[in-house]
């Protein structure tokens, strides 16, 4: 009976944490004052490497797996540079090297790889040198990328003067949309801790 008290003090007690972090972003997003602009690249725009956009940040997931198989390996690529959200005659400034930016509610395109397109075999090739011509051998290939594009239209949450989350979906909706997680959550606290005390 101890191992079930335990699991339900541990289940109670990350999903309060979950609650309480979902339900703090959703209180923020939805009283943040709206401020909406578009990416302008300043020092130079990237070139999405499965899509091909002109962009200032984009993230590609590539996942391998032998045919018989569900699960695999996956490895992750990440490049942003510095851009500037334009709001009018305002400009904010958003570099990594500012301090943590939060990217989400960004579109996702998944696809496919029958063999990898020069620009993916070049990410794999800069991180495993010459083991990465090898790395998608004999696997079956799929890839998930996600961009902020140059001129895209982003909403941004700024907190003491400085951008905190960009993303390309309205705040308010974001913060719905935590708010029922957040919600969810702290059900599902409440009836664990409800359990543990029937049985402890």
């Amino acid at each position: 009976m101890s191992l079930v008290t335990t699991a339900l003090v541990v289940v109670a007690a990350l999903a309060a944490l979950a609650a309480f972090m979902e339900l703090r972003t959703g209180w923020r997003f939805t009283r943040a004052a709206p401020i909406t602009g578009t990416v302008e690249a300043d020092d130079g725009a990237l070139t999405s490497p499965l899509s091909h956009k002109t962009c200032v940040l984009f993230s590609l997931v590539l996942s391998r797996r032998q045919i018989d198989e569900r699960g695999g390996a996956s490895v992750q690529f990440v490049e942003q540079r510095p851009f500037t959200v334009r709001v009018g005659e305002k400009g904010f400034r958003v570099d990594k090297k500012d301090g943590a930016v939060a990217f989400v509610g960004l579109d996702v395109e998944r696809r496919a790889l029958p063999f990898l397109p020069q620009a993916v075999l070049g990410l794999l090739v800069a991180r495993f040198g010459h083991l990465g011509h090898l790395w998608a051998e004999d696997f079956v290939v799929s890839a998930t990328e996600s961009v902020v594009a140059d001129g895209a239209t982003v909403h941004l949450f700024v907190d003491g003067g400085r951008v905190r989350t960009v993303s390309p979906k309205p705040l308010v909706v974001l913060g719905r949309a935590a708010l029922r997680r957040g919600t969810r959550a702290a059900i599902v606290a409440v009836v664990a801790f409800g359990a543990w005390s029937i049985l402890h």
